[in-house]
């Protein structure tokens, strides 16, 4: 890939790991994307507004030799990401979502509830085989895997209410991002990471990746001044475990039969109960029995 690397875009690190490097702390990735042009386009467009915001720290898509976003390799498509390897406060988090708020958009909750029962199906029919009962791990990660469907359900069951009882679209909406382990412009400032979503989404991936830790979850969060029903989605966004999920279908996807699941049954059960008896207490919202003992 480094020959590659060089032959579209002219790097030529000495430390090229993982399809990473970094010059002069600036990050780059080649990224394998499956965009067509037109989005990537789009996207490049986004990252211009977004570098202004962030003093030219980035991102940047970096054009290719001959001044194409795209780069093929073995029949793959990938870009070139780049940004200032730096940690972005939580103020300025706060700010950026003020700032790329979509005003005439919004997003159907009824397309997210249908991405979560796909993605419960897609494990219900294949973690058996994928969780190999010669694997050390095996017992430990049947637990949490069936924990972490046990937990799909509900969020599933918890957001199907909310439609009912709110209807199906969000409309204070902003960019966000797919998943965010923490404020490192590896997460924040990668063009490919973003979704127009509410902006709690990245504030239940923050706590739930313990980058928040509840106290502070709860002062920021009261700054985004959620009503019955955006507290509402966010109890079943937490209750989704996203990176559990994303994991299992990752090692299922390689057949990989020697992964171990990290993940503490008691520890995600408390951190969701504190946040859902707060927002019981404050937004009154729907009970969960199971919540309650």
């Amino acid at each position: 890939m480094i020959t590659f690397l060089f032959e579209q875009y002219g790097y030529y690190p000495k430390v090229f790991q993982d399809n990473t490097f970094v010059i002069d702390g600036w990050f780059f990735k080649l990224l394998e994307v499956d965009y067509d042009e037109k989005y990537i386009e789009e996207i490049d467009e986004y990252c211009a507004e977004i570098r202004k915001f962030f003093s030219e720290k980035g991102p940047y898509i970096i054009r290719t030799r001959f001044n194409k976003l795209v780069s093929i390799h073995d029949q793959k498509q990938y870009v070139l990401i780049s940004f200032y390897d730096y940690v972005i406060s939580i103020n300025d988090l706060n700010a950026f979502h003020v700032k790329f708020r979509q005003l005439n958009k919004k997003i159907e909750l009824k397309k997210m509830l249908l991405s979560w029962e796909d993605k419960i199906s897609y494990l219900e029919n294949n973690l058996v085989n994928a969780l190999r009962v010669d694997s050390v791990y095996h017992q430990k990660n049947i637990e949490i895997a069936m924990f972490c469907l046990g937990l799909c359900q509900n969020a599933v069951q918890y957001l199907s209410e909310c439609i009912f009882d709110y209807g199906g679209t969000v409309d204070d909406i902003t960019l966000a991002h797919r998943r965010l382990k923490s404020l490192k412009s590896e997460y924040v400032l990668n063009p490919f990471n973003l979704v127009i979503d509410h902006p709690a989404r990245d504030l239940i991936e923050l706590y739930r990746n313990d980058f928040l830790k509840f106290d502070d979850f709860i002062d920021i969060i009261k700054y985004y001044e959620l009503d019955k029903k955006t507290a509402t989605i966010c109890i079943a966004r937490l209750l989704y475990p996203c990176e559990q999920l994303d994991l299992l279908e990752k090692n299922i996807f390689y057949r990989n039969i020697s992964f171990k699941l990290d993940y503490s049954i008691e520890k995600e059960y408390m951190k969701i109960k504190k946040v859902y008896e707060y927002f019981k207490t404050q937004y009154n919202i729907r009970p969960i029995n199971w919540l309650e003992y």
